[in-house]
């Protein structure tokens, strides 16, 4: 469309026409600030000074960002297929439509949208969402999320059940699997050893510097 000819005309029949600017912001004869609406489609778009934008931008293209960007309000990234990417508003991060990191709440997810890392409780957890690893009670639990596997403070080692197997505090090891030795084992037990299932011994015996299997086959020859 062509620009009306203003020639002869008086200002005060042609202020709406007339457009001024202090450098920043536009404004009309009057004085009065100027909303430059409708759509700017002239390709490369370039600016060396600053510019304020008023009111929702629209961009189709794609945007070069060469310094830096400084933006007081939140922003909003959007996949080409329409799923969320960056809502600084709700300080998130998506992965195809799945949050993956979530500053607000401070939890990192996997692309299925399960806790993967929770910074406020202090805890790794599993796919199946079950606490792995517990930092604020230096805790590493089992599959379960449930029975603890190692407890750092307490100094001990526990099975999927939740049985003490190893006390690091007293040095006591329990169990209930078979505890098997072909070598010879000669180091002394210091403290009392408790066995509730069976004890299998192919060889001999020394308990106080007395043979238990010799003093055994004695007995039974005496017995007849």
């Amino acid at each position: 469309m062509a620009l009306p000819d203003l020639t002869g005309q008086n200002i005060e029949n042609t202020y709406n026409r007339v457009v001024q600017t202090d450098g920043t912001f536009f404004y009309d004869g009057t004085g009065s600030l100027l909303n430059l609406g409708g759509n700017i489609n002239t390709g490369s778009f370039a600016t060396t000074g600053s510019n304020n934008f008023r009111g929702n931008q629209t961009i189709s293209g794609s945007v070069r960002i060469t310094n830096n960007a400084v933006i007081t309000g939140s922003l909003t990234v959007t996949e080409t297929d329409g799923n969320p990417r960056l809502d600084t508003s709700n300080g998130v991060l998506y992965r195809l439509g799945t949050a993956s990191v979530d500053w607000r709440n401070r939890v990192l997810v996997n692309g299925a949208g399960s806790t993967t890392l929770d910074w406020e409780n202090n805890q790794v957890v599993d796919t199946s969402t079950n606490p792995s690893i517990d930092w604020e009670n230096r805790v590493l639990l089992d599959g379960t999320g449930i029975a603890e596997s190692i407890d750092y403070d307490k100094r001990k080692l526990y099975n999927s059940v939740g049985d003490v197997i190893l006390n690091y505090e007293t040095g006591v090891l329990t169990g209930t699997a078979s505890f098997a030795q072909t070598a010879s084992y000669v180091t002394p037990l210091r403290q009392n050893v408790q066995i509730t299932g069976s004890l299998s011994v192919s060889g001999s015996v020394i308990i106080n510097n007395v043979d238990v299997q010799s003093t055994i086959v004695a007995m039974a020859i005496a017995l007849g």
